[in-house]
C-alpha cells in the first residue's frame, strides 16, 4: 500500500490527551500487563503526569486519510534520534504504516549521521517490526530491550 500521501504527522495539541491515552492502552495494556499488570487509575495517572511533561516536546498524531491512528514521539539529540513513543491503533496495525514512518526516520538518521534509539518491552511483539528495519538489540532492563540502528 502506498502511504506516501495518505499517512500524515500533526503535532499533538491539548485536545489529543484522551486520544493518546487511548492509543497507548490499545496497542499497549496487554504487554504492560503481562509484566506489571494493567491498572487502569494507575495508568491514566501516570499518562496524565508525562502529558504535563510533554509540553516542551514534539509528539505528533499519526493521520492515515485524515483519521487519527497512533501517536509518535521522536527526541532530537546531538548524535541521536530517541524513538520515544510509538503506538497505532489495533487495526492499523501489520498494514505497513509503521515501517512507512520507520523509513522516514531511517533516511533523516542517514541524512545527519544520528543513529536510532528506542525501547521496546520484552513481550511486546513490536520487536519484529523494529528487526525487519534493521535495529540490533544493544542492551536490556528488567522489562525492556534496548534496541539501536546505526546512520548507514
Amino acid at each position: 500500500m502506498n502511504f506516501h500521501t495518505r499517512v500524515t504527522l500533526r503535532t499533538v495539541k491539548d485536545a489529543d490527551s484522551d486520544f493518546c491515552f487511548l492509543v497507548k492502552k490499545a496497542a499497549l495494556s496487554q504487554y504492560v500487563a503481562g509484566i506489571w499488570g494493567w491498572d487502569e487509575e494507575f495508568q491514566l495517572h501516570f499518562h496524565q503526569t508525562e502529558w504535563g511533561m510533554k509540553r516542551g516536546r514534539r509528539p505528533q498524531v499519526v493521520c492515515l486519510d485524515a483519521r487519527d491512528v497512533g501517536i509518535i514521539e521522536i527526541a532530537t539529540e546531538a548524535d541521536h534520534y530517541h524513538l520515544r513513543d510509538f503506538y497505532l491503533l489495533p487495526e492499523f496495525q501489520r498494514q505497513g504504516i509503521g515501517s512507512h514512518l520507520l523509513q522516514k526516520l531511517i533516511a533523516d538518521s542517514k541524512r545527519t549521521g544520528r543513529f536510532i534509539l528506542l525501547e521496546v518491552l520484552k513481550n511486546n511483539p513490536a520487536k519484529q517490526l523494529y528487526l525487519r528495519n534493521g535495529f540490533a538489540q544493544t542492551g536490556e532492563t528488567n522489562s525492556h530491550f534496548v534496541m539501536e540502528r546505526e546512520p548507514m
